[in-house]
């Protein structure tokens, strides 16, 4: 499960980085909550190993629930960090995923504008457990401008009970330079994280 979370403890944007003066915390108490989130979901999945293929516990419909985190990599620009609140519906025997992101802080405590919709997923066993992975796409308040972003998640399920699927996040946005300058494609990295519920 470790492999699977490289890229989400990558982030360390939310749950461990403050991003702005120790003096002056976050003024807004949700990102406190995604950070506390964020920290109590990653120590789960340390402990998880990847959930076998013929386990029980990979049938039927699950619904979970947890954070997906982003960056700009390398931490450019004054940094790019945000995250928000991820719901996602997985069932593991017609192999649909679906789900939403909602409810975005930046790292600084800035609430955002923006959700992104989870579509055509795909969940299937292979020889080292159950892939989870699905297209991303939707509307995300990126330096003050909302942009029109897509992308993919990748990822698997780890637990007994499969208790968390966990994964890579790449969201891809334009932004045009001064002048009408030339449209240049950025790509966020970070990771995902939900628990069953």
């Amino acid at each position: 499960m470790r492999e699977i979370l490289l890229g989400f403890f990558a982030l360390a944007i939310l749950s461990a980085c403050g991003g702005g003066s120790t003096s002056n915390p976050p003024p807004i108490s949700g990102i406190n909550a995604l950070r506390a989130e964020t920290s109590r979901l990653a120590a789960l999945g340390e402990t998880l190993d990847v959930t076998p293929a013929d386990s029980v516990a990979v049938t039927g419909r699950a619904e979970f629930q947890g954070v997906l985190a982003v960056g700009l990599q390398p931490d450019a620009y004054g940094g790019i960090g945000l995250g928000g609140d991820m719901t996602m519906g997985v069932d593991f025997d017609t192999g649909d995923v679906t789900g939403e992101v909602v409810d975005f802080y930046s790292r600084d405590g800035e609430s955002l504008d923006g959700a992104l919709a989870l579509s055509n997923g795909a969940a299937f066993a292979f020889a080292d457990g159950v892939f989870v992975g699905a297209e991303v796409s939707g509307d995300l308040e990126i330096y003050g401008e909302v942009k029109d972003v897509e992308g993919i998640i990748a990822g698997g399920v780890a637990g007994d009970g499969g208790e968390i699927v966990a994964g890579l996040v790449e969201l891809d946005y334009d932004w045009q330079l001064p002048g009408d300058g030339p449209i240049i494609t950025t790509t966020l990295e970070g990771g995902f994280i939900v628990e069953r519920q």
